[in-house]
């Protein structure tokens, strides 16, 4: 799937078999299964099965939990650190997470 942006809703995947490639703007990054990815509002993300085998994921698509200024508040908080933490839990590293 090409690059593409949804602007009020989370997108979140889950590899069951094979490897699937995702693109971050220029960044890519390839999930094995048992990976899982979330891709909050606004990011430019897309995926590509590159291998020779099929593969399968879960793709689920939600809206924001909330509305209103508290949403544009997340938003601006969380998009840049969420973007930040993409890639590594797509390779499959383990992060910490910053709660500030």
């Amino acid at each position: 799937m090409e690059q593409h942006v949804h602007e009020d809703e989370d997108g979140s995947f889950y590899i069951l078999d094979g490897e699937m490639t995702f693109f971050f703007g220029e960044e890519k990054a390839l999930a094995s299964p048992g990976t899982f990815l979330l891709v909050p509002p606004g990011t430019s993300h897309g995926f590509k099965n590159e291998g020779s085998v099929p593969a399968r994921m879960l793709n689920i698509h939600a809206p924001p939990a909330s509305t209103g200024a508290y949403r544009s508040d997340w938003q601006s908080a969380s998009r840049a650190r969420t973007y930040r933490f993409l890639k590594y839990l797509a390779i499959g590293r383990r992060v910490k997470p910053a709660l500030s």
